[in-house]
């Protein structure tokens, strides 16, 4: 994952605070230490639900990490649509 240029993103196209898009960084770093997985996906998120840390979380920590998972696969499709 590219930190600094989805920190980046976060705060120019989503209007994100500084400390706000870290936190979405750091929740992402969180899912890809829970799943196990060196990169995320955009196909992450029903990996994620039956991972069995994740279930153990409360309802308040799984849609945080269920909101930094739809940033992160809105900001690669994003990046995709820009390379073309």
């Amino acid at each position: 994952m590219e930190s600094d240029v989805f920190c980046q993103w976060l705060k120019k196209d989503k209007n994100m605070s500084e400390r706000a898009a870290k936190d979405v960084i750091s929740r992402c770093k969180r899912i890809q230490k829970m799943m196990k997985m060196e990169e995320l996906s955009i196909c992450s998120e029903g990996l994620l639900i039956e991972c069995e840390s994740y279930s153990t979380c409360s309802m308040f920590v799984k849609s945080q990490l269920k909101r930094a998972l739809f940033l992160y696969s809105e900001y690669c499709r994003s990046v995709k649509l820009d390379d073309k």
